[in-house]
C-alpha cells in the first residue's frame, strides 16, 4: 500500500539522518536525491514552481507534510481510519492482526492519540477469550 510504503520510507530516511548526523538544513536536499518515479516527478514540479533554493530550504517536516498531502489523500486517510475501527483478529493470527493494527496506527495517529488509547484500541478488538488473557497479564 502506498501510504504504508511512504511512512516506512520516512522512517528509513530518519534512521539514515540519525546515523549520518545529517543536519536539519540538508535533510531535504539529501532526501530529494533519493526520490524515484512518481515522487521524483512530483519533487521536480515543486522545484519548478518554487525554485530550487526555496524548495531546498523547506524543513523535513514540511516536505513530509507536502508528500503526505500529495500521495496520501484525505479519502485514503478516512478509509484507513474506518479499517482501524473495524479491524478484528481473524483465525487467531495474532501476528497479522498486530502488524496491521500497528500499520494503521502509524497512518492514523489521530485515531489513537495516546499510548493508553492505542493499548485500549488494540485490546478492544480482540476476541473475549484472548482479551481476558491480555488484560490479566
Amino acid at each position: 500500500e502506498g501510504a504504508i510504503e511512504i511512512c516506512r520510507w520516512f522512517e528509513k530516511s530518519e534512521m539514515v539522518f540519525s546515523i549520518s548526523d545529517c543536519t536539519e538544513r540538508i535533510k531535504v536536499k539529501f532526501v530529494a536525491a533519493t526520490l524515484q518515479g512518481k515522487a521524483l516527478t512530483w519533487w521536480n514540479s515543486q522545484v519548478a514552481t518554487l525554485g530550487l533554493e526555496v524548495a531546498n530550504k523547506k524543513s523535513w517536516g514540511d516536505m513530509k507534510k507536502m508528500m503526505m498531502e500529495e500521495f496520501y489523500p484525505d479519502k485514503e486517510i478516512q478509509r484507513m481510519e474506518d479499517e482501524l475501527r473495524s479491524l478484528k483478529l481473524r483465525d487467531t493470527n495474532i501476528s497479522a492482526y498486530t502488524q496491521r493494527f500497528n500499520e494503521l496506527v502509524l497512518l492514523c495517529p489521530e485515531a489513537v492519540p495516546t499510548k493508553k488509547k492505542k493499548v485500549e484500541a488494540y485490546i478492544k478488538r480482540l476476541p473475549e477469550n484472548i482479551k481476558g488473557e491480555v488484560t490479566s497479564s
